[in-house]
């Protein structure tokens, strides 16, 4: 149980980059909804405008922080579809959905901290394995995002 709760800490960077990039796209995405929506009217050009705001916050997130694009790109997206859509369909400000974005990256950010933690336990890894699980090496920073 010490070395699963060890693990956990160890893999705590998955966690805070995906609350990070969910609160961060909960905030843009609901300032960019309510100034397309200025007019009171939300057409399919808006919504498809409104919708590259969490690959745009991802490729944000990835340039900085160094954390593999398709686990930030999926975190977006499933944060989007699922707290902060339906939020805003209910009609919620600001500050609730960068609070709702949070909460909602930090739980989209669970499969992938599942999937390091069975891996590490089924191939029987150093914990070296788990500190850099999810980050780009120096050698590929400046390939191809993924």
């Amino acid at each position: 149980m010490k070395s699963f709760l060890r693990a956990l800490a160890t893999l705590r960077h998955i966690f805070i980059v995906g609350a990070l990039n969910g609160f961060i796209i909960g905030l843009s995405w609901s300032i960019v909804v309510g100034l397309f929506s200025l007019d009171q009217i939300f057409n399919g050009t808006e919504l498809s405008l409104s919708l590259t705001i969490p690959g745009l916050t991802a490729l944000l997130v990835w340039r900085a922080l160094k954390i593999r694009l398709w686990i930030l790109v999926s975190v977006a997206y499933l944060t989007l579809l699922i707290p902060l859509l339906g939020m805003s369909i209910g009609g919620a400000n600001i500050l609730q959905m960068s609070i709702a974005g949070c909460l909602g990256g930090f739980f989209w950010s669970l499969p992938f901290i599942l999937y390091y933690l069975v891996r590490w336990k089924i191939q029987g890894k150093a914990s070296e394995f788990l500190q850099n699980a999810g980050r780009i090496r120096a050698s590929q920073s400046t390939d191809l995002p993924g």
